[in-house]
């Protein structure tokens, strides 16, 4: 039969690795979920420079057939046809901005979820410690040990 010290020793043991091994974990979950957040990061911004160059594009488009039409009726100084190109002008600009803006709540959002993460990690860590000491207090008598009723050891 295994003493009860033995088995002690085990138990905390056991329990030191557990934690070891439960505070690695929660490191590279948040190291994982950073990497994970800098290639949605990356990602976005690709898209919002793909939306920004159509917008861009569109815009020329809108500018072109407002001046062959202006080009065509004979108008093209006209207020009407330069306020025409203005207008596509600013709304080109404004849903650039608008663009820019959605891209700064995606990254706040990913940064927002890296922070979600660490906590998490570091709450596991917490929870990890606090087993520990349970277990360890737990082997050394517990409550019967503090108010004096048993010694460690004492079975």
């Amino acid at each position: 039969m295994i003493s009860s010290a033995v088995m002690t020793a085990i138990g905390l043991a056991t329990s030191v690795v557990g934690t070891g091994m439960q505070y690695k974990a929660s490191q590279d979950a948040a190291e994982a979920n950073e990497k994970a957040f800098k290639a949605q990061e990356a990602q976005a911004n690709t898209q919002n420079l793909m939306q920004i160059r159509e917008q861009f594009r569109k815009a020329r488009v809108a500018q072109g057939a407002i001046a062959n039409q202006g080009g065509g009726a004979n108008t093209l100084g006209s207020s009407g046809v330069s306020g025409g190109m203005g207008s596509v002008a600013t709304q080109a600009a404004t849903n650039v901005g608008a663009f820019n803006t959605i891209r700064g709540y995606q990254a706040e959002a990913g940064a927002a979820q890296v922070e979600f993460g660490q906590a998490q990690g570091a709450s596991a860590m917490g929870g990890a410690i606090g087993n520990l000491g349970g277990t360890i207090f737990e082997l050394g008598g517990g409550w019967d040990t503090v108010f004096g009723r048993k010694q460690p050891g004492q079975d």
